[in-house]
């Protein structure tokens, strides 16, 4: 079996893998409308990877869309969308993903060590009565009903998170050659349950043992495994990621690793990694590691128990 075939069957055996988030129409409006803009006003368009990030900041559990200007490089009319203030940010929250314009800003961030996730706008002083040198800082948070503004430090809104959308309905098994199915799913009556918030070892069907856990963001879940002796990370992603190279970075206090994610079929992306410290953060000392995903911060991933089932679902294809 192919690896990226093996990969997704281990994650639909856990029913951890869902169906990809399309593009919202908006989103794609925005972005069409940006591009025809730059050329109208005799620029051509290019847009950078961060021009879009998905990422979840209402609480739901759905992927949600941040358009960053600074990301789009309209060359020969360079200083159409973007000036000494910034430039424009646009939110499209799940589920009905109406374009929120949050004006122009000079660099925004997700700070996710509260309840809900707050999203960090810095500004031009003149926004708040300083001088354009000193800037400001503006912090939304969910309400229930939108991202509304909070003190600078504040806690978000205690209100009730909007309730998580039902998962997918798990994919039909493609026709076998003979007319009938062949399905990757396991007998009736395996148990396929969802990888919770502490690092859970699991076997699959081949007898192999996964480490596996829920992951942060757009993140639904991130399996570890040995594959043909080489150790690899799975990650089913609530969305897909913008075109272009793709890089999982982990951080905390026992340091950073990268590694770059290529398609493994569906949902899943994986990271081989022989050459990079992921795994040994994974299986590290720290209580949770920051999870970024082309540089926009996700969240917070457990390591409750990962040092012992990390290490175990690794222990034929990698030396700690």
């Amino acid at each position: 079996m192919p690896r990226s075939a093996l990969i997704l069957v281990a994650l639909l055996l856990l029913g951890s893998a869902p169906a990809f988030a399309q593009r919202p129409a908006a989103a794609q409006r925005n972005i069409a409308e940006a591009e025809a803009d730059c050329r109208g006003a005799g620029g051509r368009p290019s847009l950078a990877p961060e021009f879009e990030t998905v990422t979840e900041v209402n609480g739901d559990g759905q992927p949600d869309y941040v358009h960053a200007f600074d990301g789009l490089d309209c060359q020969g009319a360079a200083t159409l969308f973007c000036g000494s203030a910034g430039c424009p940010v646009v939110l499209f929250l799940s589920p009905g993903y109406r374009a929120q314009p949050l004006g122009h800003v000079q660099g925004w961030s997700v700070d996710r060590t509260g309840s809900l996730p707050v999203l960090v706008l810095a500004t031009h002083g003149s926004g708040c009565g300083r001088s354009g040198a000193d800037g400001c800082e503006v912090r939304l948070a969910w309400n229930g009903r939108e991202m509304a503004r909070i003190g600078a430090g504040g806690r978000p809104p205690r209100v009730a998170a909007p309730a998580p959308a039902p998962n997918p309905a798990p994919a039909q098994p493609a026709p076998g050659p003979s007319g009938g199915t062949k399905s990757s799913a396991p007998a009736a009556g395996a148990a396929a349950a969802p990888p919770g918030q502490s690092w859970a070892l699991r076997q699959i069907a081949d007898g192999r043992q996964i480490a596996l856990v829920a992951g942060p963001g757009v993140v639904q879940a991130v399996t570890v495994m040995c594959h043909q002796g080489v150790p690899v990370a799975a990650l089913a992603l609530r969305a897909r990621p913008p075109e272009g190279p793709v890089t999982l970075t982990l951080a905390g206090r026992s340091g950073r690793a990268s590694a770059p994610l290529t398609p493994g079929g569906g949902p899943v992306w994986v990271a081989d990694l022989r050459n990079s410290a992921v795994a040994r953060l994974l299986a590290g000392n720290d209580a949770s590691l920051e999870v970024r995903i082309n540089g926009g911060i996700q969240g917070r991933l457990p390591l409750q128990g990962s040092t012992r089932a990390v290490r175990d679902a690794l222990s034929d294809c990698l030396r700690f």
